[in-house]
């Protein structure tokens, strides 16, 4: 580490992050596409930080599947996801 590096508390999180990608289930690919992957990636980034912050979300995996595609396909602003990370959570 060097001087001004970030301090990374648990450094297992991204790992657990990244290994979403490339899971498996019974031979199978649990996300079968490389935006299934990018999704999951991009969930789970989204509710580490809010945990990390005492923020607990509760929300259906299609629902969440849906707010990525709205983020990246239809222009959802960062207001309308951020709206959307708050109802979903239950501090």
């Amino acid at each position: 580490m060097l001087p001004g590096d970030p301090i990374c508390l648990d450094r297992c999180v991204l790992d657990g992050v990244c290994a979403r990608v490339p899971a498996h289930h019974m031979g199978c690919d649990v996300y079968s596409s490389d935006w299934l992957k990018a999704a999951a990636m991009l969930e789970s980034v989204a509710e580490v930080f809010l945990n990390t912050n005492g923020h607990y979300m509760h929300y259906e995996p299609e629902e969440a599947l849906a707010l990525v595609m709205r983020a990246r396909h239809k222009g959802a602003r960062v207001q309308e996801l951020a709206a959307q990370l708050r109802v979903w959570t239950t501090d």
